[in-house]
């Protein structure tokens, strides 16, 4: 089913021209990834037709949409155009969003609906984690007449600033045919002030000498989407990389070793995250055009990265990085006319070479554009982090939960901040409460996250929880740690304990075991 499009911005916006001038990414396109409801936030999302239920993109963090960090991040970034892909029934919804929300944010903001296909069972759910409608490698493919240069890929969950400056620099100065971009720790597993002394020991520079702490590994693969990679001592260089669900699963982080002819000296770090934010040159798609490989590359992360990585040194790699702006191609087609005859032997005697390169007998370098690149996000920067799944989400809503605003300026930027109502009471000072709450007198609020309509009755008590929209506390209820779906009714006097509710459900017994 061919893609359905629409433009969010009606006009064009006062100022256009000079916005244009201003902005440093003019070569580079954004896919942003907007799609499906997440296998692992299913339990919150739903499905749009059930009641309370929404798309990922629309599920709040922090009581905004989680596409509204996603394109604030571009804004600020000071983006002039963005495609938004996203399915044919969420199209419509989050079009009157952006209109809404985004109205001269952008030069052109194109929101693209793509349909279901009947063979995608195969699919391994990464757009976004269902396996009902098609991966991310076989998104892009789907929108490939409207990408005419390199373009970004970043996806709708990943919440915090991306250097989106060091990436594309390292894209240029490279001519990468892939630039990866890669955390360095898990965000959400630190406090406010583990992230602000690494913030402030990033920004020192030529500071006093700290002891080095060993560097953990997270045995939980689920958290923060971790991933092994191996690189050169540039430490640019993305010689393979997998992600550790797979590899707990029994996948391996390969290395080709025709590589080891160009790079003797590999490195491997499995500390790494990675958020799904890629910058791909426009001839990455020939890769997903290849009928060969198109059953096989349907997921950007799973599939398509760690292939170009793989191969990025070998003849396969050709496919990708020829272009017809490269110097070296008119190098090799004035050869080609001066010695047609000579530069058929040449080729015949490198073909018998390969049997049996050595030290001595190195292959020749790749051609250029070939290369996979990665850039690590400054601690300077503040959080960073993809939330798909229920661990990351709870987590990233407690980081705006906090009496104190200075706090919170430490680790995110201005534009991130929670939005607080003009009357707040003095006993919520720690939590984040969205417009039309309303609040029994004898009710008791620490540290929680409340959407808008949610009401809390007389003599509950609400911990470090979670609640979405049209949540409903009932009468000396208590919950604690527990995430409330859009909706949803916690009846009177129960008392819950790290439990989430679905959206449109109602918890009548403290018994009720929903699993966290």
């Amino acid at each position: 089913m061919a893609p359905s499009a629409a433009t969010s911005a009606p006009q064009t916006p006062a100022g256009s021209t000079e916005a244009r001038r201003t902005n440093p990414f003019l070569e580079f396109q954004v896919v942003v990834l907007a799609g499906g409801s997440s296998s692992r936030l299913s339990s919150l999302t739903g499905t749009p037709k059930e009641k309370g239920g929404c798309c990922k993109a629309m599920l709040p963090v922090g009581n905004r949409p989680m596409l509204w960090y996603c394109l604030k991040n571009l804004q600020d970034s000071r983006f002039g155009d963005a495609i938004v892909l996203t399915r044919q029934e969420e199209q419509a919804e989050i079009l009157a969003y952006l209109r809404q929300e985004f109205p001269n944010a952008f030069q052109r903001l194109e929101v693209v609906g793509l349909g279901r296909e009947a063979e995608t069972g195969k699919s391994r759910g990464d757009f976004e984690e269902d396996d009902v409608v098609c991966g991310t490698a076989e998104a892009l493919l789907q929108i490939k007449h409207l990408l005419v240069t390199d373009f970004f890929v970043i996806t709708c969950d990943v919440i915090g600033p991306v250097d989106f400056f060091s990436l594309a620099n390292l894209h240029r100065v490279e001519n990468a045919a892939c630039s990866v971009y890669l955390l360095r720790r898990d965000y959400l597993s630190e406090g406010a002030s583990e992230i602000l002394d690494r913030g402030a020991h990033g920004k020192a520079g030529k500071g006093g000498k700290k002891k080095a702490t060993p560097e953990k590994v997270d045995k939980d693969a689920n958290k923060g989407n971790p991933v092994a990679i191996a690189f050169e001592e540039t430490e640019t260089l993305l010689l393979g990389i997998q992600d550790r669900h797979s590899i707990s699963h029994g996948a391996q982080l390969a290395i080709p070793k025709l590589t080891l002819f160009y790079h003797p000296s590999v490195f491997v770090k499995a500390n790494l995250y990675d958020p799904h934010v890629y910058l791909f040159k426009l001839s990455a798609l020939k890769i997903l055009e290849d009928p060969k490989l198109r059953n096989t590359l349907t997921s950007i992360r799973f599939d398509l990265v760690p292939y170009m990585s793989l191969m990025q040194m070998t003849p396969q790699a050709s496919l990708w990085s020829s272009s017809r702006l490269d110097c070296d191609v008119f190098d090799e087609l004035l050869d080609s006319f001066d010695e047609p005859h000579k530069k058929r032997e040449d080729k015949e005697q490198d073909r018998s070479r390969e049997q049996g390169y050595t030290l001595a007998n190195r292959p020749e370098q790749p051609r250029k554009g070939n290369k996979v690149v990665f850039a690590l996000h400054p601690d300077c920067a503040g959080i960073c982090c993809r939330v798909n799944n229920i661990h990351d989400y709870y987590e990233m809503n407690m980081k705006f939960c906090s009496n104190r605003m200075d706090e919170l300026r430490g680790i995110m930027p201005e534009w991130m901040l929670p939005a607080q109502p003009a009357k707040k009471s003095p006993t919520m000072r720690d939590s984040t409460v969205a417009e039309g709450c309303t609040f029994a007198e004898s009710a008791v609020i620490k540290r929680s996250i409340f959407g808008a309509e949610v009401s809390v009755g007389s003599k509950a008590r609400v911990t470090a929880s979670v609640l979405l929209e049209g949540g409903k506390i009932e009468e000396e209820a208590t919950i604690q740690r527990c995430i409330v779906g859009r909706r949803a009714t916690v009846g009177k006097g129960c008392k819950v304990r790290e439990r989430r509710l679905q959206p449109a459900r109602r918890m009548y017994s403290s018994k009720l075991d929903l699993g966290w």
